[in-house]
């Protein structure tokens, strides 16, 4: 008989299942089994909200709402049987409304304060994967090409304004070079930071951030990728227009700028136009995530890997030819290490050849994973800090230039300095004079003296000794002439002769 009712019990459970899997019930509803509803504002799962909860009553017998550890059930009028969703705080399928009791004609739950959750056990859901932390070393490789990038940043801003503002630099090719790699890397790391921005601020929710609007994220990597592409050509410019100055005689010194300018920013065009419309036919995937591990990569890593094993041959030719002109001059042989090392130090990040050290990638989760990623970090973030450090703060003309326009400020301060000096001894020397009446004594004999000698002068036409003791150097007057005489002997106006 027991088995009998433990069989209906399944057989009215699985009906009462199947006729609910098509209504979209909410987890606030109970079912009832005659087919009403019992609308909760809640499912509630703890004791103490059950306790006060305030539930509409039945009218006529009904059971009163019961705590079963772990739902709270509602009253309900008597035989009546009702269901709610299996516990999905317990871990059960939440959609599956298969948990249920049963109220009896007296208006007692039947099996007392026992539930039947027995059709929710084969909907248990697989437990959640524990949420695997990041290892230190993301956070530190995000930091220091943030920030790294955040530097190049700030000093390739100085470096292009530097190099507008002396324009006089423009006129050299050399210079022209060095500022079309500074705005190559200063848009690259204008956009390297704004791709890592969200990261940084809001780790925890990336894509509440530009990844939503439609295109544009698709919009900031392809455009990052030209501007790294673009770095590394200029890159190869250098290379090619520092060899041609130093390796190879036979052609023209002058700078092709156009030439130049296509290689530039001509080819990484071309390159990145046909990798963007690859990923856009082959990769539909939001943003272009992981596009560095899809084999269309190559459309950008093929030409770049290409161009700096060309930018390695110049500078290992480079080095040759340095090295074999210190042996001419018989320079001591330490002098020539040092010479040499000193300028593959500085030609070896100028011309992009540490990418070629990070083709590899151990990724073995040990040592050399957390060397490689590191090293590759820095050398990304910190290259625009190398290039305006040696192509523009410590390059000698950009130096002598500076030199010169100190210069002129500094005498035109002086200048200045003196015009003032003039100007405050002027109003000074047009001020009355208080003088006692010995001096005016003085100068009365001394002009009566000196009006008696200019008449002597204007008889013979020349002023002799006495005249020559007054105005020493003047040996001869005309009359009506003016004369001018020393300060130091002119006690107040020039003198007529």
């Amino acid at each position: 008989m027991a088995e009998d009712n433990s069989t209906g019990l399944w057989t009215l459970t699985t009906q009462v299942a199947h006729t609910l899997k098509e209504a979209a019930m909410e987890s606030y509803t109970a079912v009832l089994a005659n087919g009403t509803y019992v609308f909760l504002k809640e499912l509630i799962i703890t004791e103490e909200e059950c306790l006060g909860a305030d539930f509409d009553i039945p009218e006529g017998d009904y059971c009163n709402s019961t705590w079963d550890r772990i739902y709270c059930w509602p009253p309900v009028a008597a035989g009546t049987t009702v269901y709610l969703p299996c516990p999905e705080h317990k871990g059960y399928d939440g959609s599956k409304i298969l948990a249920y009791r049963t109220c009896n004609q007296t208006g007692q739950w039947l099996w007392g304060p026992w539930t039947n959750y027995t059709a929710c056990l084969p909907h248990k859901l697989p437990p959640e994967p524990p949420v695997k932390e990041l290892p230190i070393l993301t956070f530190v490789v995000r930091d220091i090409y943030f920030y790294g990038s955040c530097m190049s940043l700030a000093f390739l801003l100085a470096t292009v304004f530097i190099y507008y503002y002396l324009r006089r630099l423009s006129s050299s090719g050399r210079i022209t070079i060095h500022k079309n790699l500074a705005i190559s890397f200063l848009l690259y790391y204008i956009l390297s930071v704004v791709l890592f921005e969200p990261y940084i601020n809001t780790p925890e929710n990336i894509d509440d951030s530009y990844r939503q609007v439609p295109g544009l994220c698709e919009f900031l990597v392809g455009a990052s990728r030209y501007f790294f592409t673009t770095n590394v050509f200029w890159m190869f410019v250098e290379g090619l227009h520092l060899h041609k100055r130093i390796a190879v005689a036979v052609f023209s010194a002058e700078t092709n700028m156009l030439l130049y300018s296509a290689i530039g920013w001509g080819i990484p065009s071309l390159l990145v136009v046909a990798w963007s419309v690859v990923m856009v036919m082959f990769h539909a995937q939001a943003c272009w995530d992981q596009y560095n591990q899809l084999p269309y990569a190559w459309i950008l890593s093929g030409p770049i890997y290409l161009v700096l094993l060309v930018n390695l041959a110049f500078l290992i030719n480079i080095i040759r030819i340095l090295v074999q002109k210190l042996k001419e001059k018989q320079t001591v042989e330490s002098q020539q290490v040092t010479k040499a090392a000193k300028a593959t130090l500085i030609l070896f990040p100028l011309l992009g050849v540490p990418h070629l050290l990070l083709i590899y990638d151990p990724a073995d989760g040990g040592a050399g994973q957390w060397i490689y990623q590191i090293f590759n970090a820095f050398m990304q973030a910190m290259q625009g800090v190398f290039i305006a450090v040696i192509y523009c703060f410590f390059d000698l003309e950009v130096q002598r230039e500076f030199r010169r326009i100190i210069g002129r400020w500094s005498r035109r301060r002086s200048s200045t300095l003196r015009r003032t000096s003039s100007s405050a001894m002027t109003r000074q020397s047009h001020r009355p004079l208080a003088v006692d009446r010995s001096f005016d004594r003085s100068i009365s004999y001394s002009g009566s003296f000196r009006m008696h000698s200019m008449r002597r002068g204007v008889d013979s036409g020349c002023p002799r000794s006495t005249t020559d003791d007054w105005y020493p150097g003047h040996s001869c007057c005309s009359a009506g002439q003016r004369v001018e005489a020393p300060n130091n002997l002119r006690p107040i106006s020039a003198d007529i002769c």
